[in-house]
């Protein structure tokens, strides 16, 4: 599942409007689509607007959003120089990510 598509899940879980949500997070209503439907990117100010509006977590929004996997791999890779290698080899044993299931399952 994406962000877009969990936002949109929680919003109608909590029976807002794309256009109510979006007027309530200070934002227009096409930016807001865009958002769900992976064309844009929330910034920090509207994701906690949205998570706050939604009833839930940044941390909760970031688990759906890959940039946040993609900082948490940067961030990895600038502080330990193993780790560029090892994730390497991972990733050459994983051709799609039930792959991975099975390599982190055993």
């Amino acid at each position: 599942m994406t962000l877009g598509e969990h936002l949109r899940e929680l919003r109608e879980k909590n029976h807002i409007s794309l256009r109510s949500l979006a007027s309530r997070a200070r934002i227009t209503a096409p930016y807001l689509s865009d958002i769900e439907l992976g064309r844009r990117h929330p910034s920090e100010r509207v994701l906690a607007d949205l998570a706050r509006l939604l009833r839930t977590t940044v941390d909760d929004l970031r688990r759906y959003d890959p940039r946040a996997l993609i900082a948490d791999i940067q961030e990895r890779l600038n502080h330990d120089a193993g780790f560029a290698p090892a994730l390497r080899r991972l990733l050459s044993k994983c051709a799609t990510s039930d792959d991975l299931v099975r390599i982190l399952e055993r």
